[in-house]
């Protein structure tokens, strides 16, 4: 009986195998490594070098310090093609080294540009120890996209575009949360505003966004005494993951906005005398502009209801103590409230 059940198992072990995706061995016979691509469905691909060179192949050649360099591999759109997905259709991108960098590829460059999985450099030689094992390469795009040592992709279909129904300013929000410590940490702001969403999208001042799943940076914060403006950091967070000049973060549909680097390039007005940024570029900037009614708050609760065409005629303007106020041409004073805390879609919620 023990030897009809092991030659039973024998023959099941056999068949089964037969259907397994043959991987490349190393040294001991193991598989040297698999690339991930987790799909905006959820579903994980698991690519091992033998299937990624089974592929049909591309060979890119760019300028690296100042000497050309061939890198030879798989189109990412080649693989997403293979399982009916494309480049052009996502929404998020994200790649992941196996030293914990991480960098958003913005929907600009991957909707329009070929992003190749490097395999090989130079004509079929191993790429360099630092580079495996496999390298993003982004022709004609800034290196801070050229992922070395890349282990995963995260593909997202709903992430740029969420709809924001409420935007807090950063300091007037720290200020009701009597948090005084120049770093503020993110665990805070995301159980203040008691986020439902597990990505958090951090926005620099030249535009680009940047996004991290809140499960993988704990103990990060935001630096209000950085040289270079608030900065996205943490002592374990690596270096290529933080963000500089920071205009905003988002969160779910909540969105924190830092004053001095989300005006800059909005337009200053007058109203009866009072110099201020227009209130409507503001809200059209927030993401707000769906809304025809909105409600602006200030830190000790009092709010007025405005109509959207009312913002047309206003202004927000920092005051000299730090606070906020909004000032309107045509509204009695009543209306015009300091210490603001948000703005907010009538039908939104905080």
């Amino acid at each position: 009986m023990k030897k009809i059940l092991f030659l039973i198992s024998l023959v099941f072990l056999l068949l089964t195998t037969s259907f397994l995706q043959p991987a490349e061995a190393g040294p001991c016979g193991r598989v040297e490594w698999v690339f991930e691509i987790i799909l905006p469905n959820g579903e994980k691909l698991s690519l091992t070098p033998v299937f990624l060179k089974s592929l049909e192949q591309k060979e890119i050649t760019v300028q690296v310090e100042d000497q050309k360099r061939h890198y030879q591999g798989v189109l990412l759109q080649t693989i997403l093609e293979s399982k009916g997905h494309s480049q052009e259709g996502l929404e998020g991108l994200r790649f992941i080294a196996g030293d914990g960098y991480v960098v958003q590829i913005p929907p600009e460059i991957f909707q329009n540009r070929e992003i190749l999985l490097a395999l090989f450099r130079d004509n079929g030689q191993r790429l360099a120890d630092n580079e495996q094992p496999v390298r993003i390469i982004i022709p004609g795009e800034e290196m801070m996209y050229w992922v070395r040592n890349c282990i995963r992709a995260e593909l997202e279909g709903v992430l740029f575009e969420k709809q924001v129904n409420t935007v807090y300013l950063f300091s007037s929000l720290v200020s009701k949360m009597e948090l005084f410590d120049p770093q503020i940490n993110i665990s805070a702001i995301v159980e203040e505003l008691q986020a439902s969403s597990d990505f958090i999208v951090l926005t620099a001042d030249d535009g680009k966004t940047k996004t991290e799943r809140l499960s993988d940076i704990a103990g990060t914060y935001i630096d209000t005494e950085d040289p270079k403006g608030p900065t996205f950091s943490g002592e374990n967070l690596h270096s290529g993951r933080q963000v500089k000049h920071l205009s905003s973060i988002q969160l779910d549909k909540e969105k924190v906005v830092f004053w001095s680097n989300w005006v800059n390039d909005l337009l200053q007005m007058e109203v009866n005398g009072e110099q201020g940024t227009a209130l409507d570029k503001f809200i059209e900037k927030a993401g707000l502009g769906w809304s025809n009614d909105l409600i602006i708050e200030a830190v000790d609760g009092f709010s007025i209801e405005i109509s959207l065409e009312d913002t047309r005629q206003g202004i927000i303007r920092l005051l000299d103590d730090g606070s906020f106020r909004v000032h309107f041409s045509h509204l009695p004073r009543n209306f015009h409230i300091r210490e603001i805390l948000l703005i907010k879609a009538v039908d939104g919620e905080v």
